[in-house]
């Protein structure tokens, strides 16, 4: 006895099989993104969807370093510790590469998805970066235009030409300087300067004497300290009598030569890069009136 077909029934079946079959082998976006480093939550911050992050670190918390101290206020924060995370049950965990690292151990062991991010010492550094993230949170559209916004800003043709590049020494807090494979040098580059301490350091970051600030003599010195609501002992290195007529410091009003950049701009790579940039650009417009 031949059974009826239902022709209908058996289309509308494979149909669910295949969508089945299909949807198994698509990769879900993570819908809960924790953060465990200052880095990665600055990235999170400017790529992410806000109902997507779940926790970022306290750090963000900083308007020193952060850039978005008051958008941190409105997530958990922690402190790069395993069993702070552990209960938010994240999809996805950013971490730096070299931060928190017994703390990525045993989260990875408990079975987390982890991202580790190295940090950007170049432009091409911050590209890479946001680029991964981009991608892996499902928006790459955000991370092209994040990465354009870069390049528009360190386009080779917007480079300041000198006939002779002013020089320039990184005076960071506790007298410590930045060199070559840096971040911050990079961007004193592309502003057009010349970074006189890259080559009298050893490696990419070094304490640099007071006495070799001096003998130096640069045109300009870059800080991140010269902030009233927040002395440092670079701050008061800079006030000191033997500078003399280099930093020639009187008042906040008087510091010709004298480039703040604060610290969240270039600590970590992000677009903020973009603003390091466009404060040493303006000292030399001032300079140069």
């Amino acid at each position: 006895m031949r059974l009826p077909c239902n022709c209908n029934n058996i289309l509308g079946l494979w149909l669910v099989f295949l969508v089945f079959i299909f949807s198994s082998n698509v990769y879900a976006y993570p819908k809960r993104i924790a953060s465990i480093n200052l880095c990665t939550d600055q990235l999170l911050f400017e790529i992410a969807a806000p109902n997507k992050i779940i926790s970022i670190t306290y750090l963000s918390l900083d308007p020193e370093i952060s850039n978005h101290p008051k958008r941190a206020k409105k997530y958990r924060v922690n402190h790069g510790l395993a069993e702070e995370i552990v209960h938010l049950n994240p999809d996805l965990i950013l971490a730096g590469k070299y931060s928190s690292l017994s703390a990525t151990k045993i989260l990875r062991k408990l079975g987390f998805e982890i991202a580790e991010f190295e940090p950007a010492v170049s432009i091409d550094g911050i590209y890479k970066n946001i680029e991964r993230l981009s991608n892996l949170i499902g928006r790459p559209n955000i991370g092209r235009k994040l990465i354009q916004k870069i390049k528009h800003k360190f386009n080779p043709d917007n480079m300041e030409n000198h006939a002779k590049k002013p020089t320039a020494v990184i005076f960071k807090a506790r007298g410590f300087t930045l060199g070559k494979n840096s971040l911050a040098n990079e961007v004193v580059l592309h502003s057009g300067l010349t970074n006189i301490a890259q080559d009298k350091i050893r490696g990419s970051f070094d304490y640099m004497p007071l006495e070799q600030l001096i003998a130096l003599n640069p045109d300009l010195i870059i800080t991140d300290a010269f902030n009233e609501n927040s002395p440092s002992l670079s701050q008061n290195l800079l006030k000191h009598p033997a500078l003399g007529k280099i930093t020639q410091i009187g008042s906040r009003e008087n510091h010709p030569n004298v480039a703040v950049v604060p610290a969240r701009y270039w600590n970590c790579g992000n677009s903020f890069i973009t603003h390091a940039l466009a404060q040493l650009k303006n000292w030399q417009i001032k300079v140069n009136k």
